[in-house]
């Protein structure tokens, strides 16, 4: 489904003529800092929920026979 998108949307880029402004301005130290808040956090939140599981590589083969 995606790739259906992506292919109709790359087939008509020429019909969106505004320019995009998201890389004209500068990214600032606070928007930098509040992304690695963000993502340290999500990565934190993992392991804390998480934290009584042990890891093993069975894990995954668990997870995509039974999803």
């Amino acid at each position: 489904m995606l790739a259906v998108a992506f292919m109709t949307l790359v087939a008509a880029h020429r019909t969106f003529t505004r320019r995009a402004r998201w890389f004209d301005r500068p990214i600032s130290r606070g928007w930098l800092m509040a992304v690695a808040l963000v993502v340290a956090a999500s990565v934190w939140l993992g392991f804390f929920t998480y934290r009584h599981v042990a890891y093993s590589n069975d894990l995954w083969w668990r997870y995509t026979v039974s999803a």
